[in-house]
């Protein structure tokens, strides 16, 4: 697959950001036409990974999580959802797992809280072998 766009990528990217509601997916920063949050269009499963410049396999990003997760291999920062826009959300240090049991799906969610990381790794790894490595990690933390 080539890594060129496609010519109407201007207009996908559009239609995504507006999919979105002009937030970023990661950190829940708004953006759009009377914002000054730089949005980007980010590919789920990159290019180079075999992944489509289809709809479906793009994401809206802020500028900051979008230059975390492509450079460095810094993890995109989280912390303007759990405290800015959603105060409600429990931070990473006041998560108790031992207190939700392992079938819930509430479990699955405060631990990607309490370790981040492993949804960046889903984010920017989602192929086979970023699955087994993201399962190898949970199973370790368990």
């Amino acid at each position: 697959m080539s890594n060129r766009y496609p010519d109407d990528w201007h207009s996908r990217s559009r239609k995504v950001k507006k999919r979105d509601g002009y937030t970023c997916q990661n950190c829940g920063a708004n953006g759009g036409p009377k914002s000054n949050n730089e949005l980007h269009c980010h590919h789920i499963v990159p290019i180079s990974d075999g992944g489509s410049h289809k709809k479906s396999n793009l994401k809206t990003l802020c500028k900051d999580c979008h230059d975390a997760i492509h450079h460095n291999d810094k993890v995109a920062p989280t912390g303007k959802m759990q405290t800015d826009n959603n105060p409600d959300l429990p931070l990473p240090s006041s998560v108790d797992l031992e207190s939700v049991g392992k079938t819930s799906l509430k479990y699955y969610y405060l631990l990607l809280i309490k370790y981040p990381i492993l949804l960046v790794i889903a984010i920017t790894k989602w192929t086979w072998v970023g699955t087994k490595m993201v399962w190898r990690l949970i199973r370790r933390i368990l």
